[in-house]
C-alpha cells in the first residue's frame, strides 16, 4: 500500500509538472498572456455564475455517490475507480464550459485551445493511469 501512495503522489507531481510546462509553452506559442495556474480565471461574469452552479451541482452529485457507494460492501479498489472516474467526468464538463466560454467570448480568440488541448492530455493520461494501475 505504501509502494502504491508513492506512486500516485509522484504520479501526481509529474502530471502537474507536464500540465504546467504544457500551458507555457502553448501560451507562449500561441502569443497569450500568462495566467495564474492555481486560480479559476473567468472569461465574464457570465462564465463565473454557470462555473459556480456546475461546481455546486457536480459537489451534491459527489455527496450523493459517496452516500451511494458507502451503502453497502464495495472493494476499495472499486470505490476509489469510481470516484476518480467520476472527478474525470467534473473535469471534462467544467473544461468544456470553459473552453466554450473562452471561444465564444475571450479577446483573444485562441485562448480555448490550450484548455482542449489540456483536457485532451487529461482524458488519455488519467484512463491510462487507471487501466495500468500506475504503471504497475
Amino acid at each position: 500500500m505504501d509502494n502504491f501512495i508513492g506512486k500516485l503522489i509522484l504520479a501526481v507531481v509529474l502530471f502537474m509538472s507536464v500540465f504546467y510546462l504544457l500551458d507555457c509553452l502553448l501560451r507562449r506559442y500561441l502569443k497569450l498572456e500568462k495566467v495564474n495556474f492555481f486560480k479559476n480565471n473567468y472569461v465574464n461574469v457570465k462564465h463565473q455564475k454557470i462555473d459556480w452552479t456546475l461546481r455546486f451541482i457536480l459537489v451534491f452529485g459527489f455527496l450523493v455517490l459517496t452516500i451511494i457507494m458507502s451503502s453497502g460492501e464495495k472493494a476499495t479498489t472499486t470505490v476509489f475507480f469510481v470516484f476518480v472516474c467520476y472527478s474525470l467526468l467534473n473535469a471534462i464538463v467544467l473544461e468544456l464550459v470553459r473552453a466554450y466560454m473562452q471561444k465564444k467570448y475571450a479577446e483573444n480568440k485562441n485562448e480555448y485551445i490550450p484548455t482542449l488541448i489540456q483536457l485532451s492530455l487529461l482524458i488519455i493520461v488519467v484512463p491510462t493511469f487507471l487501466y495500468t494501475k500506475l504503471f504497475g
